[in-house]
């Protein structure tokens, strides 16, 4: 029986769909443990039985969700290195993920995960719980054709029909192409003691193109069929299983303040004091990190526009700026609510475009107001706008006529038919865990000797474990020691 590790690195958004993934393959029989690798600061959805199974090991990470160099700009991919930091990352969580038979991660964590699966020499699959969040780089494929041809030729043929590799050329340029970029050959030479390049084999003091160690995995997709666009090119070989969301906790107590809240909107609705129920707005982890630019101007458009429009609103505090003092009809939310039930209850979702909310908000059939930040922000904004339910506000564009204007638009009976169709076919899916679970099940089936965390695989030689230092100016420096992994 295996042990499964599953390595989820990110905001909740990215974390959460692999823990109830973890959850369920916690039940399966090939499987004797489950261990979930992420940021100790997202511990708090092990305290969520919706969520997390007590089946499931919590190995916490040190380092933080968000690691950047300060900038926010969609164009820079997070999977870089950024001056060591996401490196560190990298390292503490193969570190926590050593003992595994079988690997499950996150495209964040794909890079760390492929290099210590070949290590260790054991199986290993991707399910991503968005679409791939970056893009290869535009020199990306005119440097690996010049300085590796042999492997170029190797990836493009395996495009050929007949070929069913999981590691071609289709493969490195849709989400597999951070494994090739230097960071990541100074850690698979210095800390897991793998040839620098993918496709390489140490030998008689030279390197050996050995295509036959370039092993691709499976890739699940946890996003309904419903909101990926034709013109999306997925990997070869993808499986789309629908959203591995948590199911709804109906006896979960709501906050008595905000539940009041909502029952005085109705009443002043009921009197004309207010033209409907609430705007929802919040930003999730980009505001609860400070990512949104000028936040205490972008909330005061919106809560302008709110006032104009006679409209009460539901804030969650924690991901924009400080209300002081509250001003009549909003309400300031501090804690966690889920939003299959609270969304129900306002008119309209105002949000980054985090998919956690964007499937929350389609499922029960509420328009949406896209303030994109960065990442795959942008692309789900622009997808709901072409589905016809939902609108795309730029910050640079934030004024209250325009934002009203939007609202508006939304507000209409064609805007919500829109709506109410795509909440049909969310609702009307298969249970897409299921899939995903099947494909790990059968992974976790094949492995031989499992269940000794690691005991019994052949010794390698002791590698480096790298720390991440800081001298006097502040600037980045690494220290290796030798270390046995």
């Amino acid at each position: 029986m295996a042990h499964v590790v599953f390595v989820a690195l990110g905001s909740r958004g990215d974390v959460q769909p692999l823990a109830v993934l973890a959850s369920a393959v916690a039940d399966v029989d090939a499987v004797a443990q489950v261990s979930l690798v992420s940021h100790s600061e997202l511990q708090k959805l092990t305290e969520e039985p919706e969520v997390w199974s007590s089946k499931v090991l919590w190995r916490p990470l040190a380092q933080p969700c968000f690691v950047h160099d300060g900038r926010l700009n969609a164009d820079t991919p997070d999977v870089l290195d950024l001056q060591g930091r996401r490196r560190a990352e990298w390292i503490e969580a193969i570190g926590r993920a050593g003992d595994a038979d079988v690997l499950v991660c996150n495209l964040f964590a794909m890079p760390p995960v492929f290099h210590l699966a070949e290590r260790l020499k054991i199986p290993w699959i991707c399910c991503s719980p968005s679409l791939i969040p970056y893009s290869m780089p535009e020199t990306f494929e005119q440097e690996l054709t010049e300085n590796m041809p042999d492997l170029m030729e190797v990836l493009k043929k395996r495009d050929e029909p007949g070929d069913e590799s999981l590691f071609s050329w289709s493969t490195v340029k849709s989400w597999m192409w951070p494994v090739f970029t230097e960071s990541h050959a100074i850690l698979r030479e210095e800390f897991l003691g793998l040839p620098p390049v993918p496709g390489d084999r140490a030998g008689d003091g030279h390197d050996h193109f050995a295509p036959e160690t370039l092993k691709g995995a499976q890739f699940l997709l946890g996003i309904p069929a419903a909101l990926i666009p034709a013109s999306v090119t997925l990997p070869p070989a993808a499986v789309v299983c629908g959203a591995w969301s948590p199911a709804e906790d109906r006896a979960r107590k709501q906050p008595k303040a905000l539940v009041e809240f909502l029952a005085q909107c109705e009443e002043e609705v009921a009197k004309g004091q207010l033209t409907g129920p609430p705007f929802y707005i919040g930003f999730g982890s980009m505001g609860a990190e400070g990512l949104v630019p000028d936040a205490e101007k972008v909330l005061k458009v919106f809560l302008d526009t709110a006032k104009w429009m006679a409209r009460p609103v539901v804030l969650m505090q924690h991901t924009l700026a400080q209300v002081d003092p509250t001003p009549r009809f909003v309400f300031c939310c501090s804690e966690d609510v889920p939003h299959g039930w609270l969304f129900p209850q306002c008119s309209v979702v105002i949000h980054h475009g985090g998919i956690g909310t964007v499937l929350a908000a389609a499922r029960v059939g509420r328009p949406q107001l896209v303030v994109p930040l960065a990442f795959d922000q942008p692309f789900w904004g622009q997808t709901l706008e072409d589905l016809g339910v939902a609108a795309v506000q730029e910050l640079e564009e934030l004024s209250v006529p325009l934002v009203a204007r939007k609202l508006r638009a939304l507000l209409t009976p064609s805007v919500q038919r829109s709506v109410e169709d795509l909440a049909a076919q969310l609702n009307d899916e298969s249970p897409p865990i299921a899939r995903a679970v099947q494909e790990i099940a059968a992974l976790a089936a094949t492995v031989e000797g499992a269940g000794a965390g690691g005991a019994g695989r052949e010794v390698l030689r002791p590698v480096h474990r790298i720390e991440l230092c800081e001298d006097a100016e502040g600037e980045d420096f690494l220290v290796f020691a030798e270390r046995s992994f």
